[in-house]
């Protein structure tokens, strides 16, 4: 046997061993490799359409705007846990505005409208104290400002241009920031995650001033739909996406990494027993267009909510969405 041979069979061998791995190791062991933990924080932005919709003399609807965004202040602490989470949750809860205009105003003090649980970090006890003495303080000043707000606005009419908001707006107000990825223990990592999460409420209709085709959703244009897709029935959803003059342009810039809920649609095909007499009736069309433009602008996630009738059917909704987007 030749020298040149036995050297080629021996490194063969230790590259096979190399490949394979020592009995007992990780590597030869695909159960033993680290399980993987989801760690995820909400970055909430709650976003009220202050047009002449929160008039209840113009557009009346079940519940106003105040009670469901107080009830869902009063829900920060449950919201913590969603997902079993036990501790530093970075959870941050913002009173986000179309209209930026309100701020210069000097009615409301934007550092009340946030409760920010990323401030803590990694300290637990500090998040902890906070959450048993101060976060009720907090929540109140928080209630106090929505009341501001809401009074000024009722006077102070200043529309809302909705586009614009998710095409450049929005983005001031998210944090992005790389998944951190830890090794906890010699069979656990952690994958820490921050989500951003908008809560838009708004009656469905988007009646800006800016009325060219593609940038406002009109009661006009609803109606058009209706007919138009009356002459050939099927799936509501296939029907706009199928017609893009009935569309809303995509943003300009992508809503990648934004989960968006959608509430509060009030539907003006329904007399006032809520029954509808027009088919398909406003809601659907206007879920069609807004979820098509939304996904198609990037989001993650979208779903649109007609006007509740109690607040719990509210955090109930809010719950279910956050639960449904969890292994994103």
């Amino acid at each position: 046997m030749s020298k040149k041979f036995i050297t080629n069979f021996f490194l063969a061998l230790s590259l096979l061993g190399c490949g394979r791995g020592k009995p007992g190791t990780e590597e030869s062991n695909p159960a033993s490799k680290p399980s993987e933990v989801l760690i995820n924080s909400y970055n909430v932005l709650l976003v009220p359409d202050l047009s002449n919709r929160i008039n209840p003399q113009i557009h009346p609807k079940p519940v106003h705007d105040t009670i469901l965004l107080n009830s869902f202040v009063d829900n920060i602490r449950q919201f913590l846990t969603i997902g079993n989470r036990k501790m530093n949750q970075n959870d941050v809860f913002t009173i986000d505005f179309m209209n930026r205009g309100v701020l210069s105003s000097g009615i409301v003090n934007a550092k009340d409208m946030q409760i920010s649980f990323d401030k803590f970090g990694n300290r637990q006890r500090d998040r902890s104290d906070y959450i048993r003495v101060q976060l009720v303080n907090d929540q109140g000043k928080l209630k106090r400002e929505l009341a501001a707000l809401y009074k000024y606005s009722l006077k102070n009419n200043s529309g809302s241009d909705i586009w614009t908001y998710f095409d450049q707006t929005i983005h001031e107000s998210l944090i992005n920031r790389p998944i951190k990825v830890e090794k906890i223990s010699p069979t656990t990592t952690t994958r820490v995650i921050m989500k951003n999460m908008a809560i838009i409420l708004t009656d469905g209709y988007i009646e800006n001033k800016n009325q060219t085709p593609g940038y406002s959703l009109r009661y006009s244009v609803i109606d058009k739909a209706r007919i138009d897709y009356n002459k050939t029935g099927g799936s509501i959803d296939q029907f706009i996406a199928k017609n893009p003059q009935y569309q809303i342009k995509p943003t300009s810039t992508s809503l990648k990494g934004l989960s968006v809920m959608v509430v509060e649609f009030t539907d003006r095909s329904r007399n006032p027993q809520g029954v509808a007499m027009k088919h398909p009736n406003d809601y659907q069309i206007m879920r069609a267009i807004w979820k098509k433009w939304l996904l198609d602008s990037g989001a993650d996630a979208c779903e649109v909510y007609e006007a509740v009738k109690q607040p719990n059917e509210f955090i109930a909704n809010f719950i279910r969405f956050v639960q449904a987007g969890e292994r994103q």
